[in-house]
């Protein structure tokens, strides 16, 4: 193999760059392709911490990283709200891959029953029907609850709150059902 500077390489241009090295239509490990690109002036929005001349992550109070990078002059609030959305849709796309992925997994599981089944192909065809529904309902209700506890785990605040009123709708309907009963009338007639 020649080594790099060595009088048996040559330096060709190639398609708008340059290639260094014995033969471009046969390419070898330690030939170098050399090319140029012009990235013309635009104007970005970013969000960051500065540095000095150059910028990196900054650094939430909860320890994460922050870092956004748009084409166009764009307000701190649109940027925000469009990572919100970004990061929106991914969560939802990975939620439904998710529930997939487990759909899969029981669908998998239960696969044996369905060969067993297939000794009478018509009662093969329903129980493959059949498992495969009930690997939806199973997989479907885990990923729901998985979500719910996910939600609950990431949103502290949002889960105080919502377990608070939702004790003050218990207490709510347990206090209008005891007064209703209270109040109902008595199978004499009487209060």
């Amino acid at each position: 193999m020649p080594r790099r500077g060595t009088a048996s390489q040559r330096t060709e241009t190639l398609r708008g760059g340059y290639y260094l090295g014995a033969d471009p239509a046969s390419p070898q490990v330690g030939d170098l392709k050399i090319s140029f690109e012009v990235v013309k002036p635009l104007t970005v929005s970013i969000v960051s911490r500065q540095i000095g001349g150059t910028f990196e992550p900054y650094m939430t109070q909860v320890g994460r990283p922050i870092q956004i990078l748009e084409v166009g002059p764009l307000s701190a609030d649109t940027m925000f709200a469009q990572a919100r959305s970004s990061n929106s849709t991914l969560t939802w796309v990975l939620r439904l891959v998710g529930v997939l992925v487990m759909w899969f997994g029981f669908a998998l599981i239960f696969a044996p029953l369905a060969v067993l089944a297939d000794v009478l192909p018509l009662l093969g065809d329903i129980v493959r029907l059949g498992t495969g529904l009930i690997a939806g309902a199973a997989s479907l209700g885990i990923s729901l609850v998985i979500i719910a506890l996910a939600w609950l785990f990431y949103r502290p605040v949002s889960r105080y709150s919502s377990s608070s009123s939702a004790q003050a709708r218990c207490t709510a309907y347990s206090v209008c059902s005891n007064s209703a009963k209270a109040n109902a009338p008595t199978s004499d007639g009487k209060l």
